[in-house]
């Protein structure tokens, strides 16, 4: 019971206000803090003079990049930002998951059918085709998606960026369970996700907003970049994903060492 009146008794905060200002309070502080931060200051100082003596530069520290040899050391000038290794040969580093199975077929076999394996891929008949056959159309708000099985692939049907609709061919997938989400080929490098979702336990197909009513133009619709597959979803589902987004065109290049998550994003 005397905590429980303790705790009562606690009072609220005194307005930041009536505070002592922030500068008054650190005044306090001086002596062996400010002693320390002199010297802090004095060293870092001597420590600049020290490199431009040694003809170095003292923006320049030395920095990792993998190559296909392993580990080397190069500079990098962090006034001008971070150096990019160059992709082919960040890529060259990587030999692929398939290499790994001669080695550990037990482990490679168990990886190929797990939601690492596939966790991005190619459409294929034997997955996908009973989510698109028989046709049929989902309502999603005030609109609708209509989805079909042609020619060997998926094809969706959705009100596009301007609001109209429009038909697009799925050319890839991400997850395998408890949900699969399609993606379309948006131009410009672009891949977008639709907000129609297929549930292959249930085999039915759901809005992933729920009872959202999501619009052409806005952030979250499936056509606007909260639903881009290149910004949002790559790096989780590939190994050794690069976006490159070129603000200046506002388009991608992106790219992978290996689609899925493959045995080296771990290993």
């Amino acid at each position: 019971m005397a905590r429980r009146r303790r705790l009562r008794e606690v009072k609220p905060s005194p307005d930041l206000g009536a505070s002592p200002s922030f500068a008054a309070r650190a005044g306090r502080g001086r002596g062996w803090r400010g002693k320390v931060a002199a010297w802090g200051t004095a060293l870092g100082i001597a420590g600049v003079l020290w490199a431009v003596w040694r003809g170095g530069d003292p923006g320049a520290k030395p920095a990792r990049t993998i190559g296909q040899g392993g580990v080397t050391t190069s500079r990098v000038d962090t006034a001008k930002g971070p150096v990019v290794a160059p992709e082919t040969e960040v890529f060259a580093a990587y030999a692929g998951s398939a290499s790994c199975r001669d080695c550990h077929a037990e482990a490679f076999n168990a990886w190929r059918h797990s939601h690492h394996g596939l966790a991005e891929r190619e459409p294929a008949a034997s997955l996908d085709e009973e989510a698109f056959h028989p046709p049929r159309t989902l309502p999603q708000g005030t609109g609708s998606t209509g989805v079909a099985w042609e020619n060997g692939r998926g094809v969706v049907t959705a009100a596009g960026l301007g609001g109209a609709q429009a038909s697009w061919p799925v050319d890839r997938v991400i997850g395998h369970a408890p949900l699969r989400q399609y993606l379309v080929g948006a131009g410009g490098g672009r891949w977008q996700t639709l907000e129609a979702t297929w549930d292959p336990a249930l085999r039915e197909w759901f809005n992933v907003f729920g009872a959202e009513d999501r619009q052409p133009g806005e952030w979250g619709h499936w056509t606007g970049r909260g639903m881009n597959w290149n910004s949002m979803c790559g790096t989780c589902h590939n190994t050794r994903f690069r976006k490159n987004y070129d603000p200046a065109t506002d388009t991608y290049a992106s790219a992978m060492a290996e689609r899925s998550v493959g045995c080296e994003s771990c290993h």
